[in-house]
């Protein structure tokens, strides 16, 4: 529930730097990320990307064109804020001297050789770049809706089968929002929904079973919410 909060805290943050121009929030967003990344170092990877994001929104806004000068100007701030961020998250949370690839294999390797009744994978045959290609969209869809209905042996699976129902139900309205509401309301969704397969897709590159992913979606369900609702409209239309 920290993380949520702490995730809650940064998105809420950083949403209003980019549509408020508010450098108070500056602050507020420190403090979030901070906060999320003290409590787990996945956080803190992501919190690096959303730094760079966050960046990259505030260069964008509100303008009718792209400002391609500003872009261009901005893109060595942003990457040295991944640059920097990278190098300073392999020698805090995660070392990754034999490189990312092998890294995650690694990780999801030491996960299969536990005991487990859950286990989505068998197995983790990452050979190469392309390999890796292919693994991340399966592993992210894996993540976010195992088990599936053949998988399922045990009572306490039904209610994790029916709450993946209800994710793929709010992402679908968060794609299908993205094409109906307003402009001014369509970058928060696009930044919030960004941040949100960003978080998930960190999990799922370390989560082999689903007891582990019900416990990781947790810190990313406000900013689902976010998407899916943020244009139904109440009794009154407002």
């Amino acid at each position: 529930v920290y993380q949520l909060l702490f995730v809650n805290i940064t998105i809420y943050a950083a949403v209003f730097i980019f549509t408020k121009k508010s450098y108070s929030h500056w602050l507020l967003l420190i403090i979030g990320c901070l906060g999320s990344s003290i409590l787990h170092g996945a956080l803190m990877a992501f919190n690096i990307g959303l730094f760079a994001l966050t960046l990259f929104f505030y260069t964008i806004k509100d303008k009718k064109k792209l400002p391609w000068m500003k872009i261009v100007i901005s893109i060595p701030l942003i990457v040295f804020v991944l640059f920097f961020g990278f190098t300073f998250f392999t020698q805090i949370s995660y070392q990754l001297d034999d490189g990312l690839l092998n890294g995650i294999v690694a990780y999801q390797e030491g996960g299969l050789n536990a005991d487990g009744r859950a286990f989505y994978k068998d197995s983790s045959s990452i050979n190469g770049t392309l390999d890796l290609i292919l693994f991340i969209p399966i592993s992210l869809f894996q993540y976010l809706f195992e088990p599936m209905p053949w998988k399922m042996s045990a009572i306490v699976d039904i209610p994790m089968f029916f709450e993946n129902i209800l994710r793929a139900w709010l992402i679908w309205n968060a794609i299908k929002g993205l094409h109906t509401i307003s402009s001014e309301k369509h970058i928060i969704t696009l930044y919030v929904f960004i941040a949100y397969i960003f978080l998930e897709l960190i999990w799922s590159i370390g989560t082999i079973n689903w007891g582990t992913a019900s416990r990781h979606h947790v810190p990313s369900m406000g900013m689902l919410l976010v998407c899916a609702f943020i244009n139904r409209k109440t009794k009154n239309n407002t």
